[in-house]
């Protein structure tokens, strides 16, 4: 079964995250808790809905620099769902290289401003990287792209003859789906979360 952009239009509802922002890791084979390992993540807790986990991200925010995140995980079957209130540590190669060297990861991006990003990783190495909201075939794909990613852009409801997706932020959760075959649904959405601060690098822990 595929997914299309249709399958994620519930998440167009949670206005917070679209409007102000989010990120958001698919990564299948991985518990929330080693994930957060890799991550380096400090000050763990617990955040039993997405109110609380919003809530916990403006907080930090407040009380840090955008150098200090943030995140929130929770097992989805043997995979675990990376989610962020206007933070971009699942998009950031540097911070996710000691994920990417074990584990598939799939991860979108969307700001305030209505900048975006989608980052596949698959075998160590980045095979996708574009923004959801201009994405153009001729410019972001390479040439040797598998006919299984072209199918899984295609199902998500991006054009390979370079139109305008109907709804990139949906989209980029469909093809997220596509590319490791993790669902995800609004009722998992809700948590609880497991949440801990992830420090960018350079930065003093």
């Amino acid at each position: 079964m595929t997914a299309s952009a249709s399958d994620y239009r519930w998440f167009l509802d949670y206005r917070l995250l679209v409007d102000y922002g989010y990120c958001a890791a698919t990564v299948p084979g991985i518990t929330p808790r080693r994930l957060l390992d890799l991550l380096e993540a400090r000050g763990r807790a617990t955040a039993p809905d997405l109110d609380s986990l919003i809530g916990a991200s403006q907080d930090a925010f407040e009380i840090a620099t955008v150098d200090r995140q943030l995140v929130g995980v929770r097992a989805i079957g043997t995979a675990t769902l990376l989610l962020q209130a206007n933070g971009w540590v699942g998009v950031t190669d540097e911070l996710m290289r000691p994920v990417i060297d074990d584990h598939e990861v799939a991860a979108h991006f969307l700001n305030v401003n209505g900048v975006d990003r989608f980052h596949w990783w698959s075998g160590r190495r980045e095979r996708l990287a574009f923004e959801p909201l201009a994405f153009s075939a001729r410019h972001d794909l390479d040439d040797d792209v598998a006919s299984e990613t072209l199918a899984a852009l295609t199902d998500a409801g991006f054009d390979l003859d370079d139109g305008d997706p109907d709804s990139p932020t949906a989209s980029a959760w469909a093809l997220a789906e596509n590319l490791t075959g993790v669902r995800v649904t609004e009722d998992q959405l809700a948590g609880p979360w497991l949440t801990g601060v992830v420090t960018f690098p350079g930065q003093q822990r």
